[in-house]
């Protein structure tokens, strides 16, 4: 059998004596909360009846919208199928190793930082 010490017997108790009271204070705020925000009763609408009468002639679309798949934008260069070797030895950024020596060097400021003081 294991053995608590008074302190620890003492924490649990208060632990579980909070959460008795949080639990009862929550349902009496809701409880009261609930009587006093009821909703005056009102006429159901017929949701249903109301959103079958809609038609596509019932909206009016921009005229930005009626030709959604012309560019809106214009590459500076012509788009190319594949890319050549030296494109991708030009513009290829490893992720895996910039994000590692970004995270490294910003670690390493920080200890030099923490420790500036230290002798």
């Amino acid at each position: 059998m294991v053995k608590i010490s008074n302190e620890m017997r003492l924490f649990i108790l208060g632990v579980a004596g909070a959460c008795v009271l949080a639990v009862i204070v929550t349902v009496i705020v809701m409880a009261v909360g609930n009587s006093r925000t009821a909703p005056p009763k009102t006429e159901s609408a017929d949701l249903a009846g109301s959103l079958s009468s809609l038609d596509l002639s019932n909206f009016q679309v921009p005229d930005s919208y009626i030709e959604v798949w012309k560019q809106s934008w214009y590459p500076s260069r012509a788009q190319e199928k594949k890319w050549t070797w030296d494109e991708v030895q030009r513009f290829w950024l490893d992720p895996r190793k910039s994000a590692l020596a970004g995270i490294s060097e910003e670690n390493d400021k920080k200890v030099t930082e923490l420790f500036k003081g230290v002798q």
